[in-house]
């Protein structure tokens, strides 16, 4: 796709297992000729409609049981929202460019959306966000990064409307899990609390099963006190043994996602990175989080720009891109080739609908 403010590039990219490889689309953005917008559904400033989900579910801590059915009726009733939400907004802005996901919000812990200059409620249950955390804003049209504070109003004003993002790259330096990251009170690793199956691939117990419960709640615990469990968790990341939740010890592979990266060249040029569940045969699609930045530099080289910053936005299933064709918002869903970007098997990737999105408009 060519459009004179937005340029949507799109290649394959193999990570260093060469036979795990994907489809990757890069959105440049310029912001001279585009403004931005992130829109979350009105319904999400109540406190009482997002209470009702359990962010225990992605992190892998509940059984089958009426709490697990409410927490996925409460999840589709998150996206109905978002649906109304994009809908009612192409109808106001029918010169609408591109609509890309936008944050995790509500869904993960440690995951937080702003909108008219204040946080939005998260589900009852959640641990409130704490301390300084990088914001992608959208203030103005601009899109802008810097350290939000969430407990104090003029710092959270000042973002006006964005969301949480987690850094991969800070003034072209990459971010290392297990360090804190720079200009926040927070460490890389503790990003991924609010959906452990998307750092840690457990191998070790069935899904719903109690030894889940059990080690995901172990595992939960460290990633929360990043500081205090600094040692174990530098056992992990390594791929070593170790005993979790009295169960015996075992290793934790680092798990294989897709993601949206944003990135800021150093000449100021903002880009979207869309990387694919491309079917790529016995192994697995997408990148982990080490493997991150040989994949963000190899783009950058590939299309001539400096990666200055670069954070990760969304994971998985909200991975994707709408554009508008007669006014009605259109995924894109295969490469120019006609390959699909998804499995084969998940018919409805692109089906579910996003919660929250961020818009691009011309000036």
């Amino acid at each position: 796709m060519r459009d004179q403010s937005l340029m949507v590039y799109e290649g394959r990219y193999r990570t260093q297992n060469k036979f795990r490889q994907g489809i990757f689309h890069l959105v440049e953005i310029d912001p001279s000729m585009v403004r931005a917008r992130f829109v979350a559904p009105p319904e999400f400033r109540s406190q009482e409609f997002v209470n009702g989900f359990s962010q225990a579910l992605p992190q892998g801590r509940m059984t089958k049981g009426p709490a697990l059915e409410m927490t996925f009726a409460k999840a589709k009733e998150f996206q109905a929202a978002g649906k109304r939400a994009l809908d009612k907004f192409l109808t106001e802005n029918p010169s609408t460019l591109l609509v890309s996901d936008a944050s995790n919000a509500p869904f993960n812990e440690g995951h937080f959306a702003i909108q008219d200059s204040a946080i939005l409620p998260l589900p009852e249950g959640s641990q409130p966000p704490a301390g300084k955390h990088i914001v992608l804003s959208t203030r103005f049209g601009e899109v802008n990064f810097f350290p939000v504070k969430t407990d104090s109003f003029p710092s959270v004003s000042a973002a006006a409307e964005g969301f949480f993002v987690a850094p991969v790259v800070q003034k072209f330096i990459p971010s290392d899990l297990l360090m804190p990251i720079v200009g926040t009170d927070s460490y890389m690793i503790s990003n991924f609390r609010g959906h452990i199956g998307q750092i840690f691939n457990d191998s070790h117990s069935k899904m719903d099963s109690p030894e889940r419960i059990r080690i995901h709640t172990e595992l939960l615990k460290y990633l929360r006190n990043p500081r205090l469990y600094a040692a174990i968790l530098s056992e992990i990341v390594q791929g070593k043994k170790v005993d979790i939740a009295g169960i015996g010890k075992m290793a934790f592979k680092q798990q294989v996602f897709t993601h949206t990266y944003w990135i800021r060249s150093d000449e100021g040029t903002i880009f979207a990175l869309k990387t694919y569940p491309f079917p790529a045969g016995k192994y697995p699609p997408g990148v982990r989080f080490a493997e991150s930045y040989n994949l963000l530099s190899a783009v950058a080289r590939e299309y001539g720009f400096g990666l200055e910053d670069a954070y990760i936005g969304t994971n998985g299933r909200d991975v994707r891109i709408i554009t508008l064709k007669d006014g009605q918002p259109v995924t894109i869903e295969k490469a120019t080739d006609g390959t699909p970007l998804y499995e084969a098997e998940d018919k409805n990737h692109f089906r579910r609908q996003l919660a929250n999105f961020i818009a691009f408009l011309p000036r």
